[in-house]
């Protein structure tokens, strides 16, 4: 997962990148916006005449200072009136509609007289404020007067184009260039950004297989250091291991089996059984893990759980055996004995431990249930001892690991001794249960 995130990566830009090209796209706009172009539109003054009331010898015109103006500029409208009749022009009225301006239209009123004598000009000037900012306009004047009957005209002069920062001119040439661009640059920037996208594509497949090289490479290295690190095992530990199994661990199992399978033996009556040889293979087993303590001082196994049930399996066993026994008579018995001697080599030296031998008869005889939980802590203790010795050639020569063997059936029913108790036995006794349980979760099940 942690291969495909870091492959995966992303299209975001640096925060400097970002603001570089917003200040750049805010140029081109606003170059687009203010930058002038070739002026396509002639500024000029602005002239209308009415045909129609020339007919009747009225000649209306009206008069425009120029043709484009900023927002708050004058305008100068200039209107003349010739009456070429015979006759007075009689109730003449004027109007005007000039969007996107302001004026005075009671002064433009009160400037025009009722009647106009005949053979004779009118001309009148109304100023015009601009109020838009964009935009074109024109300026139209309504009138009418009396002359033998009621007559009516209109005059139009425009278009009047406001002109300024936001206008009309400046908003259409800005959207002219902004379609040529985005005309024109359409195709180059697609390519760029499908270039973009594809280097980034491309940089990411390189990513992505450099990373998985180098996971290959560490997956590589892991494996030749457990190489190297089983080679340091052969070369040093399996030795080291291979000697306490043969001189002490397996000793110990061979003399705590002999014990449980002597006993089997005495229970079914076999000629071939007696208690003299369950004394010798229980004075054999201590002297044996005496050895053991003082050769190396204590037990070493690869799993520090393991070698707590050990060594509390045979604290509880040496207690309850020295007590049943007499402290003193054990060690007497175990100072004749040598780690290596058989019960050939014991047998005629038996009368020596007559004493010792009549306590184990006494105790075995009238205590047998109890006896035989001392013997289910033998077999936890074979079967660990077992176990472990066997565990490091299991995992770095063998290659397979083997399950626990009892002999006394342990596993299947596991017992502890009972009576008469120190409190330091008490106390081991209370944590072999969750030991052997958390023990037995992490060796092979068969």
């Amino acid at each position: 997962m942690a291969l495909n995130s870091a492959a995966k990566g992303n299209f975001k830009m640096k925060p400097r990148v970002i603001v570089l090209i917003a200040i750049a796209f805010a140029a081109v706009l606003l170059a687009l916006f203010f930058v002038p172009e070739k002026n396509t539109f002639t500024s000029s003054a602005l002239f209308a005449s009415d045909a129609n009331s020339a007919k009747s010898k009225v000649n209306v015109t009206l008069h425009l200072d120029r043709n484009q103006v900023s927002r708050g500029q004058n305008l100068l409208l200039t209107m003349t009136v010739q009456n070429d009749n015979a006759a007075a022009l009689a109730g003449f009225y004027a109007s005007l509609s000039a969007p996107g301006f302001e004026w005075d239209a009671s002064k433009f009123s009160s400037q025009l007289p009722t009647n106009i004598a005949s053979k004779s000009t009118l001309t009148r000037v109304v100023p015009l404020t601009a109020l838009a900012q964009s935009g074109s306009y024109n300026v139209v004047v309504l009138y009418n007067w009396n002359l033998d009957a009621f007559r009516s005209s209109s005059l139009t002069v425009g278009p009047i184009r406001m002109v300024g920062l936001w206008g009309e001119e400046n908003w259409l040439r800005f959207g002219r260039r902004l379609a040529q661009l985005t005309k024109d640059l359409t195709l180059p920037i697609v390519l760029a950004v499908l270039g973009y996208i594809f280097q980034r594509l491309q940089s990411r497949r390189d990513r992505y297989f450099q990373l998985s090289q180098g996971r290959r490479d560490r997956a590589a290295r892991e494996q030749e250091a457990i190489r190297q690190e089983r080679e340091q095992v052969r070369q040093n530990i399996l030795p080291l291991v291979m000697t306490l199994a043969e001189q002490h661990y397996m000793p110990i199992v061979r003399g705590a089996r002999l014990l449980i399978d002597d006993h089997k033996k005495l229970k079914e009556h076999r000629p071939d059984s007696s208690e003299e040889k369950i004394f010798f293979d229980t004075l054999f087993l201590l002297k044996r893990m005496d050895h053991l303590r003082r050769s190396k001082g204590q037990i070493f196994f690869q799993n520090g759980l393991a070698e707590r049930i050990a060594a509390d399996s045979w604290f509880v066993l040496r207690e309850g055996l020295l007590s049943a026994l007499g402290e003193a008579n054990v060690a007497l018995a175990l100072k004749d004995m040598a780690v290596d001697d058989g019960f050939a080599e014991f047998q005629p030296k038996i009368l020596k431990f007559k004493k010792c031998l009549e306590g184990f008869r006494g105790y075995i005889n009238t205590n047998r249930d109890e006896f035989e939980r001392y013997l289910k802590l033998v077999d936890l203790i074979q079967a660990v001892f077992r176990f472990e010795a066997n565990r490091p050639f299991d995992e770095h020569w063998y290659g397979i690991p083997r399950p626990l063997i009892f002999e006394f059936e342990f596993d299947s029913k596991p017992e502890y001794p009972q009576r008469n108790l120190s409190e330091a036995c008490q106390n081991k006794i209370k944590g072999l249960p969750e030991e052997w349980e958390k023990y037995r979760l992490t060796t092979p099940q068969i």
